[in-house]
């Protein structure tokens, strides 16, 4: 199985090796440049567990199979992200900040989805993050949103 879905997200990251996807440009919508979404190519509609590493900052999370990968994916109903920097969480342009962490980037991180509970683990530096991701499809992709010069290095994929 491919580790990316690389024609969802071609316009916008280059894969430089099987488990590496970087990226490569903005995405422009009316004008505003946005940091674009990358996906597994999995359609996940039972629980999973991904391990990666982010080279930089920018957003993990969850995306339903009508997300685009063109502007940010936080903005719209179809993303539930969770930003590297500070624990903020996104989706449908609404922003709450349930945890103030420092930093993931360059740290192996794990998320796990938990399909019943509606949501996701993170768990890096010995501690576990819960995030409830409302409004969710019983289907759901993993997405990565990156910011400028950042990659990302899948390390596993698990699901039930």
């Amino acid at each position: 199985m491919e580790n990316f879905d690389q024609a969802f997200s071609l316009d916008y990251y280059t894969f430089p090796s099987p488990n590496v996807a970087k990226w490569a440009k903005y995405s422009q919508v009316g004008g505003t440049s946005y940091w674009p979404t990358a996906r597994l190519p999995t359609l996940f509609s039972t629980p999973f567990m991904v391990e990666l590493t982010l080279s930089g900052e920018g957003c993990i999370g969850l995306g339903s199979a009508e997300l685009s990968p063109h502007g940010y994916a936080g903005n719209t109903p179809h993303g539930w992200l969770i930003y590297s920097l500070n624990g903020e969480f996104s989706h449908n342009d609404s922003r709450t900040k349930p945890y103030t962490f420092s930093s993931f980037k360059n740290k192996k991180l794990r998320f796990e989805w938990d399909q019943i509970g509606k949501k996701g683990i993170i768990s890096f530096d010995g501690n576990n993050y819960d995030y409830s991701f409302p409004n969710l499809p019983s289907q759901v992709y993993f997405i990565v949103s990156l910011w400028e010069n950042t990659s990302f290095t899948i390390h596993s994929c698990q699901s039930e």
